[in-house]
């Protein structure tokens, strides 16, 4: 219930932008932390409204109105970090800054740049790229984690050896707070980074960059924790080091066993040092750092391991796999501290299994993140929270400190900040932000206080007499093996694990890949959102599930988490969940409670097995071969069946036509199924109907078999990837090609040959990878197909080939896929613009797919963009072809 949220003025201020569904705001109540049930006992953690403000001019008419109002406003990044600094810990607002999200300003002479808070730190170091420049050092989770958000939080990153903390590297930044607009720099910035927006909301930050240099990597193996501490500290002092890290033998491990690889490069006692520099400093000092590493009997990985290992930097939440839970721990250790600290954190916590992995700070200090597993279900996980306040217990004596305060560390921050900026920080809060509107309940006002459990487990983590016996008598630990983790299947369906839900890690790094949330930018259209509804809808405590049932529309819920299904969010998801096979079987699940499927999609899929149609466009049968060349007649047997598929055969037959045309010159002994042809049921598939597309299948392979073919080819991703899948439900054994991979050994044998030069006005051309055809099948086949296409296109003569940023595996979705484009077009529409413009940004002239699918989604788009590119005074080139087409006419 809503407590003088002022609704309408909200509603004015941010229209759609604005949202007062609990749905919605129960996923603003958390971040990437797994927190213990009882902790919602303690303090509110639910918001009353979220917003997300575009400019500095609607973030001050927020802060106005709630200051007039007497309403909290909690400022949010990507929340990633597990502190609790973006738990809106007393209700009211919480400020999403995402759509402020734009590189300002570059200033190459001063190395210099000017950005938005809500700007993703990946997605600014590949814009830097292009200009010749990177970051000096960045967030370990940096794919998703946004500027903003970091310097809030504060601390360090990948480059903090050479660079120092986030604040070291802060130029300025611009604050709003209840007292109006502030500049702060230099020694001013001690009341805003590390602050978590409670001292003023952060509108922009000038920051310092460095001219672009790759990264060399280097890694060791040492025989003891004692020889990579040495070697460490001898590196620092001798080597002017980028970056460093280091990880133990069971960190290392477990990794391996979360992401289920071998690991036969690394000895069962062995720890991991890293050292990176860039290019030029790794050419000047690699012997030096190779001698220092012998001389402490460190055995050097090769290029390609160290290669292998810093690229899978960003991933240390892999863990989570193993879990399901984590409760992370993480401090600050002097360097010369390092070894002693890490020799009794495991025996003083008590953890069986003490994972530890860390970077180097300074050149002086470093980190200690140790992720202890659990179950967030079990009994004692409340004890298990305690963990991370007596690791900090157990740094101190040390001389370490705590890593961050958010919400749950609040009684370290005079240790942490330093009495005199602690009180510099309270005197500042209570002139600008005198009412503490601003993320209240944290580092000034503390609402949350370590309560009786979390004190008694900080005790025992630090070891202390008996109650070091009682941690070890009680102790949180991994599950043994997934068997101990109830209800993995649901509700007895293998179909989704209940394991793929729990270990989510929260992260968000599926957020800024995901097509859908890049347009709608709100949390549940985010696969990480959605797949925490999802584990709340479906989670055998009655109590959680019936609260999500209450508060998440069912009907609307089957609308809203329709996607394109094109899988990206899988490439880069640190647990690995299947997420493409997760979003086709959550919509089994949502049908067989008779949630969905939308409207739209009914009807495709009642056009199918209607008789008169067989397919999604309720166009008559007899249309079905009317593209076909009257010139060559349809055969009744054939060593290959060509299977045309709906799209094709009703609205793109001009792919069709060119490809066969493509088969005869070279001879291919080839018919179709004519008007036998069924839909080959992948609607049915992304609708959610199993047993629909089983039978289908086998009718359609009935009808291959007929013809006496072998092998079945097609041009359609979407009926590649169907009939692949048939050869699970029937017994036969055809052969199943894309028209690419057919038209690839055609040309190799030397049957095709491609001599009519391309025409230069149509180029250059960029091949846009469909997702079933590359990411898709990589995943469910092992395969994708990325080369052969561009194989046919580079065997055209003159034909100049680009390519997108984003290709292959990491290609981008075009938004024709997955069913959406029936349920919300504009939504597709806006998708396919953003794939046209990086087309256009990259100097093409044409765009070119092998997916009838493609065509048909860029098409009609780019015919809009070249009418409203017309009517503002301005010719803009664009072509979007099938490869087909293209190959068809330089025969």
């Amino acid at each position: 219930m809503m407590v003088n949220v002022p609704k309408n003025e909200l509603l004015k201020l941010f229209g759609n932008r604005v949202r007062f569904d609990q749905a919605e705001r129960k996923l603003y109540s958390r971040d990437i932390a797994d927190l213990p049930r009882s902790m919602g006992l303690m303090v509110k953690l639910l918001p009353d409204a979220v917003v997300q403000p575009i400019n500095k001019n609607e973030l001050k008419a927020l802060i106005d109105l709630a200051s007039e109002k007497g309403n909290p406003l909690t400022p949010r990044g990507a929340g990633t970090s597990g502190t609790g600094g973006v738990l809106p810990v007393k209700g009211g607002v919480v400020v999403d800054l995402c759509r402020m999200n734009r590189l300002l300003s570059v200033n190459k002479d001063k190395l210099e740049i000017i950005i938005e808070p809500g700007i993703v730190w990946g997605d600014l170091e590949g814009q830097l790229g292009k200009q010749g420049l990177q970051l000096r050092l960045y967030p370990s989770s940096a794919p998703s984690s946004t500027a903003g958000g970091w310097v809030a939080q504060g601390g360090i990153g990948i480059g903090s050896c050479q660079f120092g903390s986030i604040q070291e590297n802060v130029v300025s930044v611009e604050i709003l707070t209840p007292k109006g607009h502030m500049t702060m720099s230099g020694s001013e910035l001690d009341v805003v980074t590390d602050c978590l927006g409670s001292t003023g909301i952060i509108t922009s930050i000038t920051l310092k960059v460095m001219p672009y240099q790759r990264v060399r990597p280097f890694y060791a193996a040492f025989p003891s924790l004692d020889a990579m501490c040495k070697c460490m500290e001898e590196v620092v002092d001798k080597i002017p080091l980028w970056s460093g890290d280091y990880a133990s033998p069971e960190f290392i491990q477990l990794l391996a066993l979360a992401a289920e690889k071998k690991l036969d490069w690394f000895g069962k006692d062995e720890w991991l040092g890293g050292f990176q520099l860039h290019e030029d400093g790794f050419s000047k000092y690699d012997s030096e750092l190779t001698k220092i590493v012998i001389n402490h009997s460190g055995r050097l990985l090769t290029q390609d391991k160290a290669q292998e290992v810093w690229e899978d930097r960003f991933n240390p939440m892999r863990l989570k796999r193993l879990g399901p839970s984590l409760v992370p721990g993480e401090v600050y250790v002097p360097l010369d501290e390092l070894g002693a600290f890490l020799k009794v954190a495991p025996v003083s916590s008590g953890l069986k299994q003490f994972p530890v992995e860390g970077t180097l700070a300074s050149r002086t200090e470093a980190t200690a993140l140790c992720l202890a597993l659990d179950d967030s279900r079990r009994s004692n996980y409340t004890l298990a929270w305690g963990f991370s306040m007596g690791l900090v217990r157990i740094a101190r004596k040390f001389g370490g400190r705590a890593y961050g305060i958010g919400a749950y560390l609040q009684h370290e921050a005079i240790d942490f900040y330093g009495a005199d900026r602690f009180v510099a920080i309270q005197n500042f809060k209570s002139l600008a932000d005198p009412e503490d509107i601003l993320n209240p309940g944290k580092i000034a006002t503390p609402s949350i206080k370590p309560f009786p459990l979390l004190k008694l487990n900080s005790a025992l983590a630090a070891g202390s007499g008996v109650l070091s016996a009682l941690s070890k008598a009680v102790p949180f630990n991994m599950p043994q093996d997934r068997s101990e983790v109830v209800d993995r299947d649901l509700d007895g369906w293998g179909g989704i694990e209940r394991w793929d839900l729990l270990s989510c890690t929260q992260c968000g790094f599926c957020r800024e890949v995901c097509p859908v949330y890049i347009d709608k930018k709100w949390e549940s259209s985010s696969p990480r959102g959605k797949l925490a509804q999802f584990e709340a809808l479906s989670c055998p405590d009655k109590g959680v599930q019936k609260e999500a049932r209450e508060h998440i529309p069912e009907g609307k819920w089957a609308d809203d988490v329709y996607c394109t299904l094109c899988g990206k969010c899988e490439t880069v998801c640190p647990v690995d969940i299947p997420f493409h096979r997760v979003w086709e079987e959550l919509r089994c699940w949502m049908n067989r409670r008779q949630w969905g499927p939308p409207a739209a999609s009914k009807k495709m899929f009642q056009s199918i097995d209607d008789p008169a149609f067989w397919n999604p466009f309720r166009e008559p049968r007899e249309k079905r071969t009317e593209w076909y060349p009257p010139e060559f007649p349809i055969k009744e047997k054939a060593d290959i069946v060509y299977f045309a598929g709906c799209m094709s055969s009703y609205h793109e037959y001009q792919i069709l036509q060119s490809t066969m045309k493509l088969f005869l010159a070279a001879g291919v002994d080839i018919t179709t199924m004519g008007t036998d042809e069924k839909c080959c049921a992948a609607v049915d598939l992304f609708t959610g109907q199993p047993e629909s597309f089983k039978a289908i299948a086998k009718y359609n392979v009935e009808q291959i078999l007929k013809r006496g073919a072998s092998t079945v080819v097609t041009g359609c991703p979407a009926c590649y990837r169907a009939l692949f899948k048939y050869k699970k439900y029937t017994d036969c054994d055809l052969e199943v090609l894309h028209s690419s991979e057919l038209l690839y050994r055609l040309v190799n044998e030397g049957k095709l040959e491609f001599t009519k030069p391309f025409a230069s006005s149509n180029g250059p051309v960029a091949y846009h990878d469909p997702c079933e055809l590359g990411r898709i099948p990589q995943m469910e086949l092992g395969r994708g197909i990325y080369e052969e296409p561009r194989f046919l296109l580079e065997s055209i003569p003159g034909l100049e080939l680009l390519e997108f940023d984003h290709n292959r595996k990491s290609g981008d979705c075009c938004g024709g896929g997955g069913g959406l484009k029936a349920i919300d077009y504009d939504l597709t529409a806006r998708m396919t613009r953003r794939r046209i413009d990086d087309g256009i940004a990259i100097g093409a002239r044409t765009i070119a797919s092998m997916c009838n699918n493609c065509k048909n989604q860029m098409a009609p788009v780019a015919k809009e963009m070249k009418r409203e590119s017309k009517a503002s005074g301005k010719k803009l080139e664009l072509n979007i072809k099938d490869i087909s087409e293209i190959l068809a006419k330089a025969l």
